[in-house]
């Protein structure tokens, strides 16, 4: 009965901690898709250009309310650090690299017109490995 409930509760935990991820992965899709959006709209055929840079900013909000909410129970200490930052940066390459493979594939197939779509369904596919490998790999339980 005790390994029950502990399993439900530790679940009840990683679905909270998932939400909150989403909650801020929203609002880091909101700057990401503002810089993209402005910077596409001045240059359109800039459009990988424009996310690579959308995704900058994106990552950097996006790793100071992960520290400081959504994982903060792993990290008693819940301090920024460069070197977390640094991995961080590195763990997201691999949803910016979905982001970049998606964006490329729909423009390509379906045109320029289509980028915005084509940014946002990268946008989507990319966080779940964003979050299990942040959750696995940056904030790490720490005792």
């Amino acid at each position: 009965m005790i390994g029950i409930k502990r399993k439900y509760i530790s679940s009840m935990k990683l679905n909270y901690q998932f939400i909150k991820f989403g909650i801020v992965g929203t609002f880091g899709a909101l700057v990401n898709f503002s810089v993209y959006w402005s910077s596409t709209t001045l240059f359109p055929n800039l459009y990988m250009a424009a996310s690579s840079m959308a995704f900058c900013m994106a990552v950097t909000t996006n790793y100071i309310f992960n520290q400081l909410w959504t994982f903060q129970t792993e990290n008693k200490k819940s301090k920024l650090s460069f070197f977390l930052y640094f991995k961080y940066i590195v763990v997201n390459l691999f949803g910016l690299a979905i982001n970049l493979v998606t964006l490329y594939l729909i423009v390509h197939f379906f045109g320029l017109k289509m980028s915005l779509l084509g940014q946002l369904v990268g946008i989507i596919l990319g966080m779940i490995s964003n979050y299990l490998l942040s959750k696995y790999l940056v904030f790490q339980k720490v005792d």
